[in-house]
């Protein structure tokens, strides 16, 4: 079994779009019984209090989080768009999609 498959999920999907054409495709979702250890670790430049896109959009904008699953700390990403986004992790080059309910908040 890969890494991938101990912690996420494959979900497809396949719908008729307004305009006739046929979307299919597949992606990863964190399973929902998991939790993993949550971290804050800035990057420099959040570190001077700037954004990494001079609107706050676009796709794979790194959070200043991270969760340790599968014996590395892996940064959480999100894609933003109007105002809706999706965060994830990067697993064997893949997105995992992740939320709240996956992530264990660790006191120090």
């Amino acid at each position: 079994m890969k890494q991938l498959e101990m912690v996420a999920e494959k979900h497809t999907y396949d719908f008729l779009h307004s305009d006739g054409e046929r979307i299919a495709g597949e992606y990863w979702i964190m399973k929902s019984n998991l939790t993993f250890p949550i971290r804050e670790k800035l990057l420099p430049w959040q570190e001077c209090g700037l954004m990494y896109t001079s609107t706050g959009y676009g796709k794979k904008i790194p959070t200043t989080k991270q969760l340790f699953i599968l014996n590395r700390w892996r940064r959480v990403y999100c894609d933003i768009f109007s105002n809706s986004g999706v965060c994830y992790v990067i697993i064997d080059r893949q997105e995992v999609h992740v939320d709240s309910c996956n992530m264990e908040v660790v006191r120090c």
